[in-house]
């Protein structure tokens, strides 16, 4: 039984991890430089990469330390 409540737990914190993910449009530029554009594209993909690296780091972390609090009490 106690095993099945850190499943149940685990799995509401993988809703919550989906809930975190931020969706982030690339700016629009009325420029039509494609070297330019391209450039500011590669900054955009850069930047919103290590915001979702992020957020998932600290989905799991948070996940991982209730799991073990859990264990703990």
């Amino acid at each position: 039984v106690r095993g099945r409540g850190l499943s149940e737990e685990g799995d509401s914190d993988l809703d919550e991890e989906v809930e975190l993910t931020l969706v982030l449009t690339p700016p629009k530029t009325d420029r039509q430089d494609s070297a330019e554009l391209s450039v500011h594209q590669r900054v955009f993909n850069i930047a919103n990469e290590l915001l979702h690296t992020e957020i998932t780091y600290v989905s799991k972390l948070h996940l991982l330390d209730q799991v073990f609090c859990a264990r703990l009490m």
